[in-house]
């Protein structure tokens, strides 16, 4: 919940300033598991994907305000996933997101 909070006001402010994210996913060189945890019934585990992007802000009169449309940036980020081990569905949720 904390990370879909963080991504609904990064959205609102964009939509507010106007401003529109491109984000273009050419793909991702290494997702590996970093770390693994169990404690009281959860278990956790951490992946780091390293990946590739390109990424243009654009205002609303599609002038460019950050990055570059031409530019592939290697982007690695470390996202932390949990599940609770006794539910039977063992639905595994993303609850933290952290860059390098």
């Amino acid at each position: 919940p904390e990370v879909l909070d963080v991504f609904k006001r990064d959205v609102a402010g964009r939509r507010d300033r106007e401003e529109m994210l491109q984000l273009t996913f050419i793909g991702t060189r290494e997702a590996k598991v970093v770390d693994a945890a169990v404690e009281g019934g959860t278990a956790e585990i951490v992946v780091r994907y390293v990946s590739e992007v390109v990424s243009v802000t654009r205002s609303a009169d599609n002038a460019i305000i950050a990055d570059d449309p031409l530019q592939v940036t290697e982007v690695i980020d470390s996202w932390t996933f949990a599940c609770h081990i006794p539910s039977m569905r063992r639905n595994w949720m993303l609850i933290a997101t952290e860059g390098e």
